[in-house]
C-alpha cells in the first residue's frame, strides 16, 4: 500500500503512541502527586503545619505523659500513612519506652518490639539511642547505660543530639549515686539546649538531691519557662520551696497551691507515680503548716498509689516522726534511702548481730535500687532531701530542740542517730 496515498494506518499508530505516553505521564504525575501528598501529611504529623510545631516532635519534647500519649497517636498515624517512615519507627520506640518508664506497664512488650524495629533501621537517630539507653536504665543496668552514653558521645561528637547524650549519661550516673558527675552531665545538657524541660528538670532534681534548694528552685523555674505544663518541674519546684521553708525562707502557700494544681490534672495526664510524688510533697507542705491530719491523709494516699516510692516513704517517715512514732519513722526512712551502707562499710571488728535485719535490708535495698534505676531520675529525686527533711522532725531545725524526742522517751534520739548514720553512708 502506498504510504503517501494511504497514510491512515501510520496516523493511527502515532495516535496510539501519544495516547499511551499520555496515560503513562498521567500515571507518573498521579504517583508523584500522591507521594508529595504523603510527604506533606507525614511532615504535618511530625513537625506541625509549616514546621511550626504542634506535631509529634513537639509533643515528645514536652516530657510529660500527656505529651507522650499524644505523640504516640500522631506517630501511629504517620506509620499508617507511610509504614516505612524512619522517624516514625524510631520515635515510636522512644515514646513507648518513655511511657513504660512513666508507669504504663502495658506498653512494655510494644516498647521492646518497636526498639527492635528501630535498631533494624540502623540510622543514627537521637530517638533510637534514647530508647535503648532508657531501656537499660529501666532494667536496672545503670553502669551499662553509662558506658553506652559515653560511647555515643565519642562516636557522634557533632550530632545535634549531643545534649541528649549528656542527659542520658547524667541519668545513668545519678542512678548509681554519682551525684557530682551527674550534676556536671546534666549541666552540659541544659547549657547546650535550655529549651528542653527534661534536661533542665534533671539538673534541678540533682541540685535538690544535693540539698541546694535555692538553686533547684531557680532551675525548675527555667524548666517551666520551657514548658509551663511540665509536671515533674511543678512538683520539683514545690519540693524545693518546702525545703526552703524548713530553712525559714520558703513559701509554703505557693508550694501548696502548685501541688493542688498538679493534683487537679486530668487522670489520664497524671500517672500514679507522679500523683504519688505530688501527694507526698503536699504531705510535707501540710506538716510544715502544722496540718498533721491532712499530712497523714496525703502520705497514706501516696503510699497506696506507690508503696515503694521513696517520696511516699519519706513523707510517711516525716508524718510518723511528727506523731512521735520514732520506730515507724525509722523504718520508713530506711526504705526511703535504699543506698545504705554495705556491711563492708562498718568499722573493723564490728558485727551486726541482727542477721534477719541484714537480709531484709539487703533485699529491700536491691529491689528499690532496681526500681529507682528503672524509673530514671524521677524516683532518685525523691531520695535527695530525705536526710535533711527527716532531720528537721527528728532533731529540729537549727536553734530548736528535738521535735520527736522531747520528754523522757529517748528512742527518738536513737532513731535520729541511726538515721543520720545510714544517711551519711548513702551519700
Amino acid at each position: 500500500m502506498d504510504p503517501i496515498t494511504h497514510p491512515a494506518p501510520n496516523w493511527r499508530s502515532a495516535g496510539l503512541k501519544v495516547a499511551v505516553a499520555a496515560l503513562l505521564a498521567s500515571g507518573i504525575y498521579a504517583g508523584y502527586r500522591h507521594y508529595v501528598q504523603i510527604r506533606h501529611e507525614v511532615a504535618v504529623l511530625i513537625d506541625g503545619p509549616g514546621g511550626r510545631g504542634g506535631g509529634a516532635r513537639s509533643e515528645m519534647a514536652k516530657d510529660t505523659p500527656a505529651g507522650w500519649l499524644r505523640a504516640e497517636k500522631l506517630l501511629e498515624e504517620v506509620l499508617r500513612i507511610h509504614a516505612r517512615n524512619a522517624f516514625g519507627i524510631v520515635a515510636l520506640a522512644d515514646v513507648e519506652t518513655q511511657l513504660v518508664g512513666a508507669g504504663y506497664a502495658d506498653r512494655a512488650r510494644r516498647a521492646e518490639e518497636t526498639r527492635v524495629k528501630a535498631h533494624a533501621k540502623g540510622l543514627p537517630f537521637a530517638e533510637m539511642f534514647d530508647a535503648h539507653a532508657l531501656a537499660m536504665l529501666q532494667a536496672g543496668n545503670a553502669a551499662e547505660a553509662e558506658a553506652y552514653a559515653r560511647a555515643l558521645l565519642e562516636k557522634y561528637p557533632a550530632l545535634p543530639a549531643v545534649p541528649r547524650f549528656h542527659d542520658l549519661l547524667g541519668r545513668a550516673q545519678r542512678a548509681q549515686g554519682k551525684l557530682a558527675e551527674a550534676k556536671a552531665s546534666f549541666k552540659r545538657a541544659q547549657d547546650a539546649d535550655w529549651r528542653q524541660p527534661r534536661y533542665v528538670a534533671d539538673y534541678a532534681e540533682v541540685l535538690l538531691d544535693e540539698g541546694d534548694a535555692a538553686s533547684a528552685t531557680a532551675a525548675f523555674d527555667r524548666a517551666l519557662q520551657a514548658h509551663s505544663g511540665h509536671l515533674r518541674s511543678q512538683i520539683g519546684k514545690a519540693r524545693a520551696q518546702i525545703a526552703l521553708l524548713r530553712q525559714g525562707r520558703g513559701d509554703g502557700k505557693a508550694a501548696r497551691a502548685l501541688l493542688d494544681s498538679v493534683l487537679r490534672s486530668p487522670e489520664q495526664e497524671l500517672t500514679p507515680e507522679l500523683r504519688a510524688r505530688a501527694l507526698a510533697a503536699r504531705a510535707e507542705a501540710r506538716l510544715a503548716g502544722q496540718d498533721a491530719v491532712g499530712a497523714a491523709e496525703d502520705s497514706a494516699a501516696a503510699l497506696a498509689l506507690a508503696p515503694r516510692h521513696p517520696a511516699a516513704l519519706r513523707a510517711r517517715a516525716m508524718v510518723d516522726a511528727a506523731a512521735r512514732r520514732p520506730a515507724a519513722a525509722q523504718a520508713a526512712a530506711d526504705r526511703a534511702i535504699p543506698l545504705r551502707a554495705r556491711p563492708a562499710a562498718r568499722a573493723p571488728g564490728r558485727r551486726d548481730r541482727s542477721p534477719r535485719r541484714n537480709r531484709e535490708g539487703s533485699r529491700a535495698g536491691s529491689g528499690e535500687r532496681a526500681g529507682v534505676a528503672g524509673a530514671g531520675p524521677s524516683a532518685r529525686a525523691a531520695q535527695g532531701s530525705a536526710r535533711d527533711a527527716l532531720r528537721v522532725h527528728f532533731v529540729g531545725p537549727p536553734g530548736m530542740g528535738c521535735a520527736a524526742s522531747a520528754g523522757p522517751n529517748r528512742s527518738s534520739s536513737r532513731a535520729s542517730s541511726s538515721f543520720a548514720s545510714d544517711a551519711s553512708s548513702a551519700s
